[in-house]
């Protein structure tokens, strides 16, 4: 089939092609900026707050965690290490120490010494007579009461200002630190950690997608996207190029006709295109729509993710700057107060230096007195009173016996036996002295003519003083006795 076609035919068909190609080139021009766009969007600028919002996370987690070691080492320093170990040893060591010191005080009080134990000097500033009717004391009244008084009131003086101290120090620990850190550190550090792992699945299609690695999830929406919006450009840049290409054709058609040879172009073909034009301008609008409506997807999903990673790093901006108030003003601010506290609370009232706690230091004191007054107790019933009895009565009566013997035995033997030898040795040899010669003869002999004992008082007197001593060492007696017994009903 042969057609005809004219000069002002093919003008036509050059002035539509251009016509259109300008129409086209106006889209691709904005279905360009519009593709720039979307990928500005979804591969630049969402992965750059997304990884300023990575960055930021990474060091609030990093700021968490080293504040909730000072946190922990500040609890066990305050509350394990010095609070409690103060109460236990308040507990353990100091109060059983007290209660100790109240029994043996208490026995003290309730063992009887009776006046004929006490020295005349002290029965006569005391006021005390000396015989056994009078009134008696006790083992108490010789110990410093006045000093074991003070000393329970200084430890009543350091303990309600220990407790005070300890209580304010706790409550600080708490309101300052621990509250803090449990009230708002805690519960919005958690907030941000399940705000985070909400938009962790985009943070790995962003990632697949930026660094050329397959999506962990075939359904990547942004790599869906991206990869249709890159086969869009590609059939624009198609469409556009068969756009230029018949406007060249026909632009050198008319240009056949002005030289009158029209056998180089096939106006079959020109026509084909021409009559092709609007279903050609009709897909670039289509395609056109679909890249608009892209950027409109891209941005939605944008506007929907956006809120989430602003108040993300919002939360995380406002929760690092409460992070340095806490680290630079709330630590540092207990830190202080502790180590006052902790000065006053450990440092003894009698001494500067640091080896004991003050309650241990009270606690040995109390334990001194303790052993101290068990010992005098101790000694006082099962040594004192048997040492007495054989000081004042048992060793006179054995030593006046032993001199009773020597005078009347064995002394008076000796100066028999010398008085015999002397007369013998005169019998034989003394017509050979001359009387002038010192000689002391049998006659002359050293004798005893008096005999002064100290000590023997208790046992020497006569009459009512014989019987009252008669009666004190009983009395004596009866005390040692009721000291065996009160020990063995008490084992």
């Amino acid at each position: 089939m042969h057609l005809t076609v004219d000069k002002a035919t093919a003008t036509q068909w050059a002035e539509q092609a251009q016509k259109t190609l300008q129409t086209a080139q106006k889209l691709c021009t904005n279905a360009q900026s519009s593709l720039h766009a979307t990928t500005y969007q979804l591969t630049s600028h969402l992965p750059e707050i997304l990884e300023n919002a990575g960055d930021l996370y990474d060091s609030l987690r990093r700021q968490y965690e080293m504040i909730t070691r000072i946190v922990e080492a500040l609890r066990r320093s305050t509350r394990d290490q010095l609070l409690t170990r103060l109460q236990k040893q308040h507990s353990i060591l100091l109060t059983p120490a007290l209660v100790n010191l109240e029994e043996i005080v208490s026995q003290l009080s309730k063992t009887p010494v009776p006046s004929f134990l006490i020295e005349s000097s002290e029965n006569e500033e005391s006021g005390i007579v000396g015989d056994s009717g009078s009134e008696n004391k006790t083992l108490a009244d010789f110990i410093s009461t006045d000093s074991i008084n003070l000393l329970k009131r200084n430890i009543d003086i350091y303990t309600a200002n220990s407790i005070k101290i300890r209580q304010f120090l706790d409550k600080k620990l708490q309101e300052s630190i621990l509250d803090p850190v449990h009230d708002v550190i805690a519960k919005k550090y958690n907030k941000i950690v399940n705000l985070y792992d909400e938009i962790m699945p985009l943070q790995l299609d962003i990632k697949s997608v930026t660094t050329n690695v397959s999506p962990f999830d075939s359904n990547n929406w942004i790599g869906t996207l991206l990869k249709e919006n890159a086969s869009l450009e590609n059939e624009l840049v198609s469409i556009l190029e068969m756009l230029t290409n018949h406007y060249d054709q026909c632009t050198q058609g008319v240009q056949v006709f002005k030289s009158g040879n029209s056998s180089g172009v096939n106006l079959e073909v020109l026509q084909n295109d021409a009559m092709e034009l609007p279903e050609v301008l009709k897909e670039l609008n289509t395609v056109y729509d679909i890249i608009v409506n892209n950027e409109a997807r891209a941005q939605k999903f944008l506007n929907s993710n956006s809120p989430k990673i602003d108040t993300l790093i919002s939360l995380i901006l406002e929760q690092l700057d409460f992070y340095r108030m806490f680290k630079s003003k709330s630590i540092p601010e207990f830190m202080a107060i502790f180590t006052a506290c902790e000065e006053i609370l450990m440092k003894s009232p009698d001494s500067s230096e640091q080896v004991q706690t003050p309650i241990e230091r009270f606690t040995d004191t109390v334990n001194q007195l303790v052993y101290h007054y068990t010992q005098f107790l101790n000694v006082y019933k099962s040594k004192y009173l048997l040492e007495l009895h054989h000081e004042q009565y048992t060793y006179p009566r054995k030593f006046l016996a032993k001199l009773t013997k020597f005078l009347n035995e064995e002394l008076y033997q000796l100066q028999v036996d010398e008085r015999e030898r002397r007369k013998a040795w005169l019998s034989k040899n003394g017509e050979f002295i001359p009387k002038e010669f010192k000689l002391q003869g049998e006659h002359n002999q050293p004798i005893i003519s008096q005999i002064i004992t100290e000590g023997l008082e208790d046992i020497q007197k006569e009459g009512e003083e014989a019987e009252h001593n008669i009666a004190q060492e009983k009395d004596l007696i009866d005390l040692i006795r009721s000291m065996r017994d009160l020990d063995e009903r008490r084992y």
